[in-house]
Parts: C-alpha cells; structure tokens; sequence
C-alpha cells in the first residue's frame, strides 16, 4: 500500500501517523534520559522531515511567532555569563528545536489526533512504568515510594494525573458542537421561558 507524503502533513488524512508521533513524543519526554539521545533523535526524525514534504504549508508564517524566538534568542544569550556556557548554549539549541518541532505540530495535527495521541502516550508511559518501576527511600516520611521508571514519584504523578484529567470526551464531542451537542454529563438545557402578551411575545 502506497501513501502519499502530502497526507503526513493534512490534519484530516495523518491521523494515524498523528497519534502515534504525539504519544511517542510524550514517552521521549518522560524518559530521554533514560534512552538517552537515541530518543531524543526519534522525537526529531517524527517532525523535522515534515519540513521536506511542504514547507511552505508545515512552516508557514512564523511572524507572528517572534516573541517566543525572542526568547529563545535570549536563552542561548546567556551563555555570556552563565557559570557553565557550554551547557547553557547546548540546552537553548535544544530548546529551539523542541520549539521549531512543536510548531511543526501545531500545523499538521488537529485537536482530535493531539488528544488521542495524548491519552495513548501516557497511557504508554504508565504501563512501562508500571512494568519496570522501583521503589525509592522517601527522606521526608521515612518510607518508601514507588516513583515508577522516574527519579521522583513527582513525576510519576504528573502523568498519572495527566490520565484521570485527559478531555477525552473532546474528541467526540468536537463533531457535535455544529449541531447543539454537550459533552457527555452536562446537564440539559431547557429552552427559555417565554410569556404571553398582549401584544407580542417575550422573555419573562
């Protein structure tokens, strides 16, 4: 089966690439250091060569985008008078990447695909977690905690709680904002209550 690149970068024909770039994303971000820059290049080869198939549509106008450059420009700046330049240089080539990467995103993927890759990417990282974590020696209770395959229980609850906070009833709701639908739970809306007059109706 062929595929044609052009479908990689149309929000409404990549959403299986989509998903699956987003969640793979997330698992980086959890455990680059774990992988080390072998993952961090995956993350990379997910949305840099993107650029290649159209860059005019997956780049686009990045003027409106010169405050976060801004920053950006700043950040490798400080290498001027950080205690450890070549560490701060190499962290805001490294920020400008993430930042090109995900503005890559935010023109090719669409708010369904960016939720389900979400839910599917924690989810990925909870699992591997739950396969491999450990138990560390927490100073401040004196017991010990299962952190997961992370350093801190911290952030092995930041994506826990990432999963029970996910809007998944977004994705399937989006379709029913078009035609008066509420995401599921919300309660009825009751139509307005209207008076009789006289002369003309209207609202009590």
């Amino acid at each position: 089966m062929q595929i044609r690149k052009a479908s990689l970068i149309d929000p409404d024909a990549n959403g299986l690439y989509g998903t699956a770039a987003v969640a793979l994303s997330l698992f980086v971000f959890a455990y680059s250091t774990r992988f080390g820059p072998v993952s961090v290049l995956l993350y990379y080869g997910l949305w840099l060569p993107l650029v290649l198939v159209d860059y005019r549509k997956v780049l686009g106008n990045y003027g409106r985008f010169v405050w976060i450059f801004a920053f950006v420009i700043l950040a490798c700046l400080s290498m001027f008078w950080s205690a450890a330049p070549g560490v701060t240089l190499r962290a805001g080539i490294q920020y400008l990447s993430h930042i090109v990467c995900a503005l890559v995103a935010m023109r090719v993927i669409d708010i369904r695909t960016l939720t389900r890759g979400a839910i599917a990417g924690v989810a990925i990282v909870l699992v591997y977690s739950l396969l491999f974590g450990v138990h560390h020696y927490d100073a401040l209770d004196g017991t010990y905690s299962f952190v997961g395959a992370f350093a801190s229980k911290n952030q092995l609850g930041f994506y826990a709680r990432s999963a029970s906070t996910s809007p998944s009833w977004q994705s399937s709701s989006l379709g029913n904002g078009a035609s008066g639908g509420q995401p599921p739970g919300a309660p009825e809306r009751s139509p307005p209550i209207r008076c009789s007059h006289p002369n003309r109706p209207r609202r009590c």
